[in-house]
């Protein structure tokens, strides 16, 4: 999926942003999904710049995700 100017478009680079951040923590990619969905739409919402929300919540997921599962909870909450 690409845009007009031949670039991929958002949801292809989040859905490659999960699939490389599955693979590299070993969590199933239903897991980050969740977590990188309910990060990316945190920022979203106080965000008035979006070009670096993808790596800003693929970032936090991992932090989430690594850091316990009391982080995760408060993720995906």
């Amino acid at each position: 999926m690409s845009d007009s100017a031949g670039q991929p478009n958002d949801a292809h680079r989040e859905q490659h942003a999960i699939s490389s951040l599955a693979h590299e923590i070993g969590h199933p990619i239903d897991v980050v999904a969740e977590v990188y969905r309910a990060e990316l739409a945190r920022l979203k919402e106080g965000a008035s710049v979006h070009d670096f929300l993808i790596v800003l919540a693929a970032r936090r997921t991992r932090e989430a995700l690594l850091g316990g599962s009391d982080a995760a909870d408060a993720a995906r909450s």
